[in-house]
């Protein structure tokens, strides 16, 4: 910007200024001239509009040169009239004329600096700032109200703040403005709607207060808060309080609201009504081979397949995991519902999902669902119609996958789910109050040469009686909560044995489960907690069963590798069940080799039996491994053991389980 454009920018916003400055210079000259403090000419007051004109455009620095220049072309006037010009004039004049520039500059430099610093501030706020009169008509706009509205910012001045805003908010804050400018406050704010350049109406927050000082009281300003990106925020909250995220469905706590409102309703008008539960089957084989971002491609589909089969008056829901839940509110009978269902499992067996390109090896996945139905009676319960329709499904993808079966309290199946289901509360609050209790039972060496080492078995104490594996392991399992049992009795053998003096500890053998063998996790845990307890890997023998092994061959011996590594042994229960037992003794990292006691009860009378058993004996021992023989019951079968080369025996014959606590307490004492 030019010199000649600063003066014109300066002058036009700031004419106050040179206006006060020379009216002032005026008085100043008439009061020096009554006063006769020294011969001043009126006409030197002219020359205040040139110097404050140069002043408030180039600064102090301006005003000194304009004052300096002004004294010369006095000085010069004066001469050329032949006045007799005395020093001290011209000093009075320089000095007068050089403050005059000195103080027009300055006081417009600050102000200058003042409006620089609020016209920065108003054209680079984040949020829309409109100034107003009493009127409520606008007289400047910023770059961000302009672009909220989608107005050049010109555009905007003239027109009142009825003229944007959407005529059904206009009057609200009518009380509110008239108390702003009463002065009873000096603030408010307004929720309202203003209107964009296409008609739009925008939701904003107008935070309305008076201008600062006394010059402009009728002045106000507005702040302008776009609400757009809240009101979406707030709009997909609560779309994701009702629907499930993946799949764009119902979520449980709407699909429940649904069916309550749907109960009010029977219970008006009568019995109408199923609830269904469908559960993909064999979902989670497909998250474990194929990864979760394939089982979420494939729970869409399944979505979508049931949205265009079902009707508009349906209800249906993603319940969580693979399961939906499917309210149909008008089927009145178990043919209605048979029919409806059938339907619906043929479209999901009817998706084919196509995979990306990774997967080109299995290009499609087709999926199977099994369900469970439940009829609405005249009077239910959303709750127990949900666990019904849930022990129904249960029962069908025991039956078979792919099938249905409509709930009946007198189902033996059902009753069978129903006692599952309480083990589960069982088998969780056992764990939660420490009823689960470990038993220890021995190992011996049947040449007498080694230690004698235990395994360790588990019972749970619970209404007054003992339970065995047997009771609750099958439910455990069912319900996934074999992963927290094994963990419970490594922390618990760990713990036991880090209570014992390390020249007492005995060797103890723990079952894990395919669960457990599945947790990346579980090795450093381990390592933590024997480190914890001061527990030495010497003292620890890790037992899975042939099944469990082969169930996921490349996990199992992942988990077998980092615990070996930790200085932990592996020994194989129920060798001999499997067809395939010396091949995964060949590809497993097993130190221990225990044969089922199949082979074992009836050895002394049976010869096929000792051959198999001796073959087991002979290929472990040429393979490195240690033999323990499980179900010894009687002193000829340990007999024939030891001479086939056996190495450990285990059974009745050596002794039953005991309380932990009592065996090792006996061990500390006969070790004194």
């Amino acid at each position: 910007m030019g010199p000649i454009q600063a003066v014109r920018r300066t002058w036009w916003r700031q004419p106050p200024i040179f206006l006060s400055v020379a009216g002032g210079l005026y008085a100043f000259v008439f009061l020096i001239r009554a006063a006769e403090v020294v011969d001043v000419e009126a006409a030197d007051s002219l020359m205040a509009a040139p110097i404050a004109l140069v002043a408030v455009g180039f600064g102090p620095l301006g005003g000194v040169v304009a004052g300096l220049l002004a004294t010369a072309v006095f000085a010069g006037a004066e001469a050329s009239d032949n006045a007799n010009l005395t020093w001290d004039e011209v000093a009075v004049r320089a000095a007068g004329f050089t403050a005059l520039g000195v103080f027009v500059g300055a006081t417009a430099a600050a102000l200058e600096r003042a409006r620089g610093k609020f016209a920065g501030a108003f054209d680079n706020a984040p949020h829309g700032v409109l100034l107003t009169d009493r009127d409520g008509r606008v007289t400047a706009a910023n770059s961000a109200a302009a672009g909220l509205l989608g107005r050049p910012a010109g555009t905007l001045t003239g027109l009142s703040l009825a003229d944007i805003s959407d005529p059904l908010d206009l009057g609200e804050d009518e009380a509110e403005w008239q108390a702003l400018h009463q002065g009873s406050i000096v603030s408010y704010t307004s929720e309202r709607q203003l209107v964009d350049a296409d008609g739009t109406f925008v939701p904003v927050l107008l935070a309305v207060s008076r201008m600062p000082g006394r010059s402009e009281p009728d002045r106000v300003v507005v702040h302008v808060v776009d609400l757009r990106a809240l009101r979406q925020s707030e709009q997909k909250t609560a779309y994701l309080t009702d629907h499930d995220p993946l799949t764009g469905l119902f979520n449980r706590k709407r699909f429940e609201e649904e069916l309550h409102r749907h109960l009010l309703h029977v219970r008006r008008h009568g019995q109408a009504g199923a609830v269904l539960l469908l559960d993909v089957d064999h979902f989670k084989y497909v998250n474990d081979s194929l990864g979760h971002a394939v089982g979420d491609i494939v729970l869409r589909a399944v979505a979508d397949a049931l949205v265009a089969r079902l009707r508009e008056q349906d209800v249906l829901a993603r319940l969580g995991g693979d399961e939906f839940a499917i309210l149909l509110p008008d089927s009145r009978s178990t043919e209605d519902v048979e029919t409806a269902a059938a339907g619906i499992l043929a479209a999901v067996a009817a998706v084919g999902v196509d995979l990306p390109d990774a997967h080109h090896l299995v290009p499609v996945v087709h999926v199977t669902a099994s369900m469970g139905a439940v009829i609405i009676p005249a009077f239910g319960n959303a709750d127990r119609l949900l666990t019904a329709a849930d022990l129904a499904m249960y029962e069908a993808k025991a039956t078979a996958a792919g099938s249905i079966r409509i709930h009946s309290p007198d189902s033996p199946h059902a009753l069978q789910i129903r006692t599952g289901f309480t083990w589960g509360e069982r088998i969780r609050k056992g764990l939660a109050d420490r009823n689960f209790e470990l038993y220890l039972q021995p190992i011996v060496p049947l040449s007498g040469a080694g230690e004698q080492h235990y395994e360790v078995l588990l019972r749970l104490h619970d209404a007054d009686r003992l339970w065995l594996p047997a009771d609750f392991l099958r439910h455990a399992e069912r319900l996934g909560l074999m992963a927290t049992i094994d963990r419970y009795v490594v922390e618990q053998t760990i713990r036991l044995l880090g209570a014992v003096p390390p020249e007492h500890r005995p060797r103890l053998e723990v079952n894990l489960s395919a669960a457990s063998l599945g947790d990346e996790h579980l090795s450093e845990w381990i390592a933590k907690t024997m480190d914890r307890h001061g527990v030495l890997s010497d003292s620890l023998v890790f037992e899975i069963t042939e099944t469990v092994a082969i169930s996921n061959m490349p996990l199992a011996a992942a988990t077998i590798r980092r615990l070996r590594n930790l200085g932990i042994q592996f020994a194989l229960d129920d060798f001999g069940v499997g067809v395939s037992s010396f091949y995964y003794l060949r590809e497993l990292p097993f130190d221990i080799i225990k044969i089922d006691g199949e082979f074992v009860r009836d050895l002394a009378s049976n010869h096929v039996n000792q051959v198999i058993v001796r073959a087991m004996i002979d290929t472990a021992h040429g393979l490195g491994k240690t033999t323990v023989a499980e179900y010894v019951d009687r002193a000829g079968v340990a007999d024939i053991l030891n001479e086939q080369g056996c190495d450990y025996g285990q059974g009745h014959f050596y002794g039953t389980a005991r309380p932990a606590s009592e065996v090792l307490a006996e061990l500390a004492n006969e070790r004194h």
